[in-house]
């Protein structure tokens, strides 16, 4: 059964609901696994806010139905909204923190629920029917959730190098008579945060760390690098490049352990290594995103690096 038609109307109305309390909602231009929708406040302050939503949709018969959340997804900042439709087409709509979810039965690192007409009249749903005094303990949880001021974007060189390589190569292909750009480090920096972290709203400089193995550093990119970067949205950083003489993923893996607790982390890699490392030490709270091609990482936030580089090579939106 082809369930895209009910999400998106459960998506709908969950945004509709939480603009008829007045919260903030923007839709995730990428992909973000487990958030469908974020709340954000205090966006003209330093201190910004955040809620992640995930939206279900489910119809209800007498059959009834599960609904199954990853234990990654479930964390202090997230919520998620049920939305059901039965035989009669009577709607509801029910909110669940964090905590309640981890009261659901769990095994194979998921949280599952059942519903059915039968189990939606117990008190423990009746509870959770989103009302006027839910909306007010989101914005409680709104309040407390404070971001992290501080956001360092840390890329793998050997990476991006071969993904400039590609997208070139690819891009010739679509647009033989155009002529591309070799992206510098700087345009790519300022791409990939005007395209992904618009959320990371800071105050602060972004530290971007690109980590080259020492006798690979005779690169074409590196030639016009600055050190000093800011994007049209006002963001401002410097670029490192650091050399090293040992494997440059477990250079990364030691930057990201180091920031992982303190600092919002935007990480362009594209190696099952990072893949098998990341999720050995991944932390509830941590806010990293991946940026990568292809799409290969399933444990967290991601986007994909041939956009941002499609703009630094020169072209427009409606031509990547």
């Amino acid at each position: 059964m082809d369930t895209k038609p009910l999400e998106e109307q459960a998506e709908s109305y969950v945004k509709s609901e939480l603009l008829r309390f007045d919260f903030n909602v923007i839709k995730p231009s990428f992909d973000r696994d487990g958030t469908d929708l974020l709340i954000i406040d205090g966006i003209e302050n330093k201190s910004t806010h955040f809620l992640k939503i995930q939206c279900k949709g489910r119809k209800i018969d007498k059959n009834g139905t599960n609904v199954k959340i990853p234990k990654k997804y479930v964390q202090e900042n997230f919520i998620l909204f049920i939305y059901t439709i039965d035989t009669e087409k009577n709607m509801e709509l029910y909110a669940f923190f964090s905590e309640d979810i981890e009261e659901w039965s769990n095994s194979d690192g998921t949280y599952s629920i059942y519903l059915s007409s039968n189990s939606l009249k117990k008190s423990t749903f009746k509870d959770k029917i989103f009302n006027k005094s839910l909306a007010e303990l989101i914005n409680v949880r709104l309040q407390v959730s404070k971001m992290r001021e501080f956001t360092t974007l840390i890329i793998d060189g050997i990476f991006i190098e071969k993904a400039i390589t590609k997208a070139i190569s690819y891009y010739e292909g679509i647009y033989p008579d155009k002529e591309l750009l070799r992206p510098c480090i700087n345009s790519v920096v300022i791409n990939i945060l005007e395209m992904y972290s618009y959320y990371f709203l800071t105050d602060y400089p972004i530290n971007c760390h690109v980590y080259y193995y020492e006798e690979d550093l005779e690169k074409e990119a590196l030639e016009k690098c600055n050190n000093k970067f800011k994007t049209e949205e006002g963001l401002t950083g410097r670029v490192y490049i650091d050399r090293t003489d040992d494997f440059v993923w477990a250079e990364i893996i030691t930057h990201v352990r180091r920031v992982s607790h303190s600092e919002n982390i935007i990480l362009v890699v594209n190696d099952q290594i990072y893949d098998i490392e990341l999720n050995n030490f991944m932390d509830k709270n941590m806010d990293l995103i991946l940026i990568t091609n292809p799409p290969s990482f399933t444990n967290y936030i991601s986007g994909d690096i041939i956009y941002p580089l499609a703009k630094s090579m020169g072209l427009e939106a409606h031509e990547f």
